[in-house]
């Protein structure tokens, strides 16, 4: 495993964490989240470490888990600039509070987008090639 390719790309999880706190990601953060997997699925796959689908997991995990701190720690902001969200967890009977509920559910949404990932990245090897791969050239 290549864990400091994991640590850089799984800090990213942590940009966007801070981000939706201030409430920069309205509206796009689903694209946000699309352009960062197909990013880190090609320089997984550029690396050519094998374990492709462990990589992707490791990352996504990391992201949900990065992702659920920052906005747990930085509560108050995060309620502030995204009110519709709040609303929502608002119309909820909830026997935990909206900042426990997220470091919950952080992991287990990180989980789920890893397997995504680790898909993703397993897929792209076949398409993307290795650095320093020996690449066949035209006659």
């Amino acid at each position: 495993m290549h864990w400091s390719m994991i640590a850089i790309l799984g800090a990213l999880g942590l940009i966007m964490g801070l981000l939706s706190t201030q409430g920069l990601t309205r509206g796009i953060e689903p694209y946000l989240w699309i352009i960062l997997g197909l990013f880190s699925a090609t320089v997984v796959a550029r690396a050519g470490h094998g374990r492709w689908f462990l990589h992707g997991l490791a990352i996504g995990v990391m992201w949900g888990v990065l992702n659920a701190i920052a906005a747990s720690a930085l509560f108050p902001h995060y309620a502030a600039n995204n009110p519709e969200i709040m609303s929502r967890l608002d119309g909820r009977p909830a026997p935990v509070s909206p900042r426990i509920f997220f470091l919950l559910t952080g992991p287990v949404i990180g989980l789920v987008s890893g397997c995504i990932l680790g898909l993703l990245c397993w897929c792209a090897r076949f398409i993307i090639p290795a650095a320093g791969a020996a690449t066949a050239k035209p006659l």
